[in-house]
């Protein structure tokens, strides 16, 4: 089992990675300067995903907790390179400048935060005219996910002063998790208040005056199927005007 569930964490890791990269290229290929682009990760934990980017990119990491993941406010690649750096910071309050990054994205990021309007609009904030948005984050029709969130984090949580999954889950998605430890007391995380892409596209309308946005899924371990609303990934993709 174990076995099982690291091939299909490498697998969904190359995806994000590739996703990325394509994004980059196809969205921002002709805006590439010769000492690459700015990119930003907002809740990058230890830059495992950042750090999988071309080092042609400039390339920073926020996150509201360094303990959690073993890093510190200076932290750059083992490599030694100068092009990756992680800086304590919060995603509803991003603090970086306007405008200061080509490509902004996060990984699972937006359905733990207390406040997704409010990180959408800073994200859009540090990003520059012509430049891309982009959301990777659960979707709650892909049954396995369903599964995992409503019975067994339930049934884990019974061992534990924290009750997650079940009806609790379902119904109070929307409220801030007390006591959460996992991470500790963080203010602002959220138990997996996940969505489908419809909620998304209804959602995104509040931020489309200056993005045009597209909402699509994939399978973060397997080849794509078109028009899928159960694959396990959201995938959103905003260019900036």
């Amino acid at each position: 089992m174990a076995f099982i569930r690291s091939r299909l964490g490498n697998a969904a890791r190359k995806k994000y990675s590739r996703i990325l990269e394509r994004l980059l290229q196809d969205e921002l290929g002709g805006a590439c300067r010769a000492e690459g682009l700015r990119v930003l990760d907002v809740g990058a934990g230890n830059c495992w995903l950042l750090s999988r980017l071309s080092r042609d990119h400039t390339r920073v990491g926020v996150d509201l907790s360094t303990g959690l993941h073993g890093i510190d406010d200076g932290w750059v690649d083992h490599e030694g390179g100068n092009t990756l750096q992680f800086i304590y910071g919060d995603g509803r309050r991003l603090p970086f400048r306007d405008g200061a990054f080509d490509f902004v994205y996060s990984n699972e990021f937006v359905s733990h935060v207390g406040g997704i309007d409010q990180t959408i609009a800073e994200q859009l904030r540090v990003l520059k005219t012509g430049g891309v948005l982009a959301i990777m984050d659960a979707n709650v029709l892909d049954p396995i996910t369903f599964m995992d969130l409503f019975v067994f984090n339930y049934l884990r949580s019974l061992r534990s002063r924290t009750r997650r999954g079940g009806m609790q889950w379902l119904l109070h998605r929307e409220e801030p998790a007390q006591n959460f430890e996992v991470c500790g007391v963080m203010k602002g995380w959220r138990d997996e208040n996940i969505h489908s892409s419809s909620w998304w596209r209804q959602r995104l309308r509040r931020h489309s005056e200056c993005v045009s946005f597209k909402v699509s899924t994939f399978c973060s371990y397997a080849p794509d199927f078109p028009a899928n609303p159960f694959a396990n990934k959201i995938l959103v993709v905003g260019k900036k005007t």
